[in-house]
């Protein structure tokens, strides 16, 4: 058997199917508000102003590959005990803003289509 064919390669950038730098601020700010919505009363966490709370986060986004490792950051930055309260507020909140706002492009699903019917080659503007 030979090697098989490869008929298409796509390639998306950020911001180009849809505004990714747009949704991760957002998804950034909901898990602000949800982290310090379930934080104990009192801890520096639930003091925090929102936008630090997303700053740290992002830094953590950035520092640490492994997404299992950013909340446990948050915690440790904010000195509060990690929970199963916590974790979970994090991640439904995370998931739910993200499912929530990927959107599209208008045009992507079009440019798709042009692009499969033109063997892989997008020609003029999409």
């Amino acid at each position: 058997m030979g090697k098989p064919i490869i008929r298409f390669i796509f390639a998306d950038l950020d911001n180009t199917l849809y505004p990714s730098s747009e949704v991760i601020s957002q998804i950034e700010m909901a898990v602000a508000w949800a982290l310090k919505d379930a934080a104990p009363i009192g801890s520096r966490l639930r003091d925090a102003k929102i936008e630090y709370i997303a700053e740290v986060y992002k830094e953590a986004r950035e520092k640490l590959s492994s997404d299992a490792k950013h909340f446990p950051y948050i915690f440790e930055h904010f000195c509060v005990e990690e929970t199963e309260r916590l974790n979970a507020a994090a991640r439904v909140a995370y998931h739910k803003a993200k499912f929530g706002l990927l959107r599209l492009y208008p045009q992507v699903l079009e440019t798709i289509i042009a692009t499969r019917e033109n063997n892989g080659f997008i020609w003029g503007e999409y």
